[in-house]
């Protein structure tokens, strides 16, 4: 007995409706839900391991203050290394669905991986400026100088590092693992210790670290919004194409 063989596009037509039926789906429940139900939702997904790092390089940044055994250009560099490492771990999150291959979040049909990620973003946002703020006010403490100046000197270099890191990862988001990652965090680490060491860029008037915040501030927002576009093509709306 022959069995009828149904042509190509009728199975296509099939796949579409159920995609289109799903996405139709999340879009509902995600309406009936608020912003700070999926904040703290995508809070609970954080480990607790990367927080408690987190707040070490809190107290390693206190305690460089607090000994006063650093000169002021030496002293910078060094919290400037500590915002860096914040930067990676929180790299090391945001970028977990791909370096393990899973997409448990997304399929939770309650939110999706952008979702996830853009509160992900926030939150690791909110904090590393928290910690740069904090750092800035206890260095215009124990040093001479201004909260807006020592808080230029950190937020410049960290926006110039999330951009180069987070433009290098979403580049080979598909080829990224934890080596590649740990790699390549450790190379940009690096070369920012060597470009600082060999030019003295705390010697550059301050306007021009104003200038190069605010730009790296436009480009980094700017990445932003093309890192969660990726996100949400690159996982379960890939089936799609």
């Amino acid at each position: 007995m022959n069995k009828q063989i149904k042509p190509k596009d009728e199975y296509s037509n099939r796949e579409k409706i159920i995609i289109q039926g799903t996405k139709q789906m999340l879009k509902n429940q995600v309406q009936q839900v608020s912003y700070s139900r999926l904040f703290f939702s995508s809070i609970r997904f954080i480990s607790w391991k990367l927080w408690c790092l987190q707040f070490v390089l809190v107290g390693l940044s206190l305690g460089f203050l607090v000994s006063k055994r650093m000169d002021f250009e030496l002293l910078l560099k060094g919290l400037t290394g500590l915002v860096l490492f914040s930067a990676i771990f929180f790299a090391d999150e945001v970028f977990k669905s791909y370096t393990t291959r899973m997409w448990e979040l997304e399929q939770t049909f309650k939110y999706d991986l952008k979702q996830h990620t853009a509160m992900k973003l926030l939150a690791f946002g909110i904090f590393d400026l928290l910690f740069i703020f904090f750092l800035a006010l206890a260095a215009g403490h124990f040093f001479s100088g201004s909260f807006f100046q020592f808080a230029l000197f950190l937020l410049a270099p960290y926006n110039v590092f999330c951009i180069v890191l987070f433009s290098v990862f979403t580049l080979f988001r598909n080829r990224l693992t934890n080596i590649v990652l740990w790699s390549t965090s450790g190379i940009l680490v690096a070369a920012a210790i060597i470009v600082s060491s060999l030019v003295n860029i705390y010697q550059v008037p301050l306007l021009y670290w104003g200038i190069v915040y605010s730009l790296t501030l436009m480009g980094l927002i700017g990445l932003i919004k093309k890192m969660l576009a990726i996100t949400r093509e690159g996982s379960f709306y890939e089936i799609e194409n």
